[in-house]
């Protein structure tokens, strides 16, 4: 109820984190809906309460909740195209697994800089050189934003050449300075 009576970024980063937490440690969407919804109720029932403005401000923490359990959520499916795991094709896990080192392996083994993002610019992957170029490991970066990971001119080029990628339509290599971590 807090977060719903405070106001700004401040509380959606809150309201963000909050839904987070709460999909991690397992609540399911609906409780959380009711949850929030006996808030709503608690806070407007107050007197001199701002019953419009309760509802707005409701309104904004209950979807920046809820965008928590939506990427924890695209986050799975995002794994398991990636995995190529179904119940079907659990058998298959083995081959899967194997043939997923294989490629991370050429990957890291090529020299180049390899990273792969979702629709929403969350990194689903990155291989050895990107770790080592920007001092990170794929475990503390992957679901995170690009520039959360990479910040200035290193994440102007790499947007640069991403937009050209987009525009095109088509695959490019291209050789970038970047300044790491030494």
């Amino acid at each position: 109820e807090g977060f719903l009576s405070s106001a700004g970024g401040f509380a959606l980063e809150q309201a963000y984190e909050l839904g987070r937490r709460a999909a991690h440690e397992g609540m399911s969407l609906l409780q959380f809906a009711e949850l929030h919804h006996a808030a709503l109720r608690r806070l407007s029932a107050a007197p001199g309460a701002n019953v419009e403005e309760i509802l707005t401000r409701g309104e904004q923490f209950f979807s920046e909740g809820l965008s928590a359990f939506e990427m924890i959520l695209r986050s799975h499916r995002a794994s398991a195209r990636l995995l190529g795991l179904s119940d079907g094709f659990s058998r298959q896990n083995g081959e899967l697994s194997r043939t997923r080192s294989q490629l991370r392996d050429l990957l890291d083994a090529s020299g180049a800089m390899v990273y792969l993002r979702d629709a929403d610019g969350r990194l689903l992957f990155v291989n050895g050189p990107f770790e080592q170029l920007f001092g990170v490991s794929d475990a503390r970066v992957l679901g995170k934003a690009l520039h959360e990971v990479v910040s200035g001119p290193n994440a102007h080029a790499l947007l640069e050449g991403e937009a050209a990628v987009l525009q095109s339509g088509v695959p490019r290599t291209s050789e970038k300075v970047f300044q790491g971590p030494d």
